[in-house]
């Protein structure tokens, strides 16, 4: 069993928290040219190129390992020294700041603090001993992005519009689909992993082993 760190933004780690979200994709780096893709090693894949004749290409390292690894996850954090406590971005309430348990509060044992953060440390900086959510990964495959499915888009976490519900489910047939292609995107469009391109993908089914909220 091995751990690997996992970025995540703060919309899936909300999503993961609330319960919603259970798989994840990124895009394969570099991008194979082949097809049939089958597992190597242990969170290695090899693609079969067609051609005069057969050759393997890879291996290609999943970031989400195999089954029965786990992932802790490193997300937008900030430390407050002063009080001992670790912030996550993901918790920031809409008017800007993060809601917090505090002791001794007017002697009383106890209350709710509201923390106001003046610099957030990216994810990538964040070390696996302030990651609060950990998860077991249950199976990794490897597929095009355009083959995701209605449920497989629910299962990544996305949601129609509050009060816009009927609305899109009457105009699109898939409409969360239609959300996962937005979302997809406004991430991955930037760095040439578009939707458009149908780029080959790792996917990862995974259940939360342990969270500190």
């Amino acid at each position: 069993m091995k751990e690997l760190p996992i970025l995540m933004n703060g919309d899936a780690v909300r999503a993961i928290l609330d319960g919603r979200q259970t798989q994840d994709r990124r895009p394969i780096k570099p991008q194979p040219t082949g097809w049939n893709p089958t597992p190597n090693t242990e969170g290695a894949w090899l693609f079969c190129v067609a051609g005069d004749m057969d050759y393997s290409e890879g291996p290609f390292n999943s970031p989400f390992g195999s089954s029965g690894d786990h992932l802790y996850v490193r997300e937008t954090w900030a430390e407050a020294f002063e009080i001992n406590k670790i912030f996550y971005r993901a918790d920031v309430d809409v008017d800007g700041s993060v809601p917090y348990e505090m002791g001794g509060a007017g002697g009383f044992g106890g209350g709710v603090g509201n923390a106001k953060i003046d610099k957030w440390r990216p994810s990538i900086h964040m070390p696996k001993r302030m990651s609060r959510i950990t998860l077991e990964v249950e199976r990794v495959w490897v597929e095009r992005i355009n083959e995701i499915s209605e449920a497989d888009t629910i299962a990544e976490g996305c949601e129609l519009a509050e009060g816009y519900e009927e609305l899109a489910m009457a105009f699109f047939k898939q409409p969360h689909r239609q959300v996962f292609i937005e979302m997809w995107d406004d991430i991955y469009a930037a760095k040439g992993f578009g939707w458009n391109t149908n780029c080959w993908v790792f996917g990862c089914e995974f259940k939360v082993l342990e969270e500190v909220k």
